[in-house]
């Protein structure tokens, strides 16, 4: 009776091995794609919006979920979910967490431009990292390339881009850095936000975001890049991009300007 016992445990673990590999993880399910992102709306609609144009050749359907900064790190790496839907260039380089399982998709997804935001009682001639530096500095936790511009005693990182230009508004950071789009649609939705806060031009700096894919995927690699190009081609991209009142990426490799 025991012999049998064991065969029957031996054949139920083997068929549940086999499940395992058989069975789709939780970021590839069937032709349904998961990206994680550490971006907020609109940004991480407009992502979700542009993957999914890009994928539908391939009879593929996208999602995209917003979730802290290294957490996406951690499920991207892990193969929990497919993709990181964007970051920068050189974000494996200045990553602290291990990326090692991060492949780029060598065409931009998105441009990115960043302002500097302060109370309109404070007067800034020439916005720039510097004068951004002259004290604290609220911006959405995650974002790296913001991080290594600010320098540590001035850090204030925040969860929500609403949540920044608050704290702001309260005098509780001399200004906030954040993509312009974003900025300007948030100040424009608050009449407290326009009455006290203004955003300084010309941008502070401006740089393209690429999407990730999980080595375990890496035949999407060149798919998405093709695809990307091509609604970039035939319009899709722009039509897109003008919904949201984003700008066109630039060619990989131009300087930031």
């Amino acid at each position: 009776m025991s012999v049998l016992r064991e065969y029957f445990y031996k054949c139920c673990v083997v068929t549940l091995f086999i499940l395992s590999l058989l069975l789709p993880s939780e970021g590839v399910a069937n032709n349904s794609l998961t990206f994680a992102t550490h971006t907020r709306a609109p940004l991480s609609l407009f992502l979700q919006e542009i993957l999914q144009q890009a994928l539908k050749p391939y009879n593929k359907s996208v999602s995209v979920v917003e979730m802290p900064g290294r957490r996406v790190i951690q499920q991207v790496n892990s193969g929990v979910m497919i993709g990181d839907a964007a970051r920068i260039a050189d974000f494996k380089l200045i990553s602290n967490d291990d990326t090692s399982n991060y492949l780029r998709v060598n065409e931009a997804v998105a441009l990115t431009r960043i302002v500097m935001i302060t109370k309109k009682s404070l007067q800034i001639e020439h916005p720039s990292w510097y004068m951004v530096n002259q004290g604290s500095v609220a911006y959405l936790r995650g974002s790296m390339r913001l991080r290594l511009k600010v320098e540590s005693k001035n850090r204030v990182p925040v969860s929500t881009s609403i949540q920044a230009l608050k704290m702001l508004a309260r005098d509780r950071v001399r200004s906030v850095v954040m993509f312009e789009d974003i900025a300007r649609k948030l100040i424009r939705k608050e009449s407290l936000l326009s009455m006290k806060l203004v955003i300084h031009s010309p941008k502070i700096d401006s740089f393209n975001l690429y999407t990730y894919i999980h080595k375990d995927h890496a035949e999407l690699v060149p798919l998405l890049e093709e695809s990307l190009k091509e609604i970039k081609r035939n319009g899709i991209y722009k039509k897109i991009a003008d919904k949201y009142h984003f700008t066109m990426t630039k060619p990989l490799g131009k300087t930031n300007s």
